[in-house]
């Protein structure tokens, strides 16, 4: 299977559909996006889905590093030239639900058996690992372009993340030492997109919400109100500025 044949299979759609700016999501609807991004057209494959808008196509991809590292490489054959990730992240350290992070870099923790064999450590596994960067002149766009946007009350933070090849390795004793490490987040895809973004000479950048705190909150746990309208709020506010710079 050719480069042409196997991009049709996973996107449903030829390369040459794809514009030059990609937004790419793990899980969060595209509908949510087509309220900011007039579609001209759908396209479902046996891997990804999405719509292109203009010079603007989204993609939803499914959640885990290999999904979004395939996804990327495969946008090389649709001459990608800018990729906006979009998602969520556990939030550690001084993080809040419904925070926004401007993701720098992330950690390349990728792979699940790792994490689930007799004498693991997450410890060695920092002292050992690679820090992925994301392209530094795009996060600094997408920075300046929120910090002109966001409500004033709200503090808009950028460093790095930690990506982590297994959700039930989110436990205290992993989380205490990636907070140690000073990671704002944990979350399952940023790594694999900044490589393959490098491999694929691919300006890459990451806008990612705070979506829990697993250090003391899980996804849904104990979960007040006020904090559920945050995040609520500011996953319509990432769909939205993500929409509008990807547009710019």
């Amino acid at each position: 299977m050719n480069g042409t044949e196997l991009f049709n299979f996973c996107f449903g759609c030829l390369p040459s559909e794809i514009s030059g700016t990609v937004i790419i999501t793990p899980f969060l609807p595209l509908g949510k996006f087509k309220e900011y991004l007039k579609p001209d057209g759908d396209f479902s494959g046996r891997l990804y889905s999405g719509f292109t808008s203009g010079e603007v196509t989204v993609i939803r991809s499914g959640i885990g590093d290999r999904l979004l590292g395939d996804a990327v490489l495969l946008l090389r054959e649709a001459k990608a030239k800018k990729i906006l990730f979009v998602g969520t992240c556990g939030g550690l350290n001084d993080c809040a639900i419904g925070d926004i992070l401007v993701v720098t870099a992330a950690f390349n923790g990728e792979g699940f058996s790792k994490y689930h064999t007799p004498g693991f450590s997450i410890a060695n596994e920092i002292a050992s690992g690679e820090l992925i960067k994301g392209d530094p002149g795009y996060a600094k766009d997408l920075s300046g372009f929120l910090a002109d946007r966001m409500d004033p009350t709200k503090e808009l933070r950028s460093g790095a993340v930690f990506t982590i090849g297994s959700l039930m390795a989110e436990h205290e004793r992993n989380l205490v030492h990636l907070a140690k490490a000073g990671f704002l987040g944990v979350e399952m895809e940023l790594s694999a997109v900044y490589r393959a973004a490098a491999v694929g000479g691919i300006p890459a950048a990451g806008l990612v919400a705070v979506s829990d705190l697993p250090l003391t909150k899980g996804p849904g746990e104990n979960i007040t109100s006020r904090e559920k309208n945050a995040l609520n709020e500011t996953i319509e506010s990432i769909v939205r500025f993500s929409s509008g710079f990807a547009e710019e």
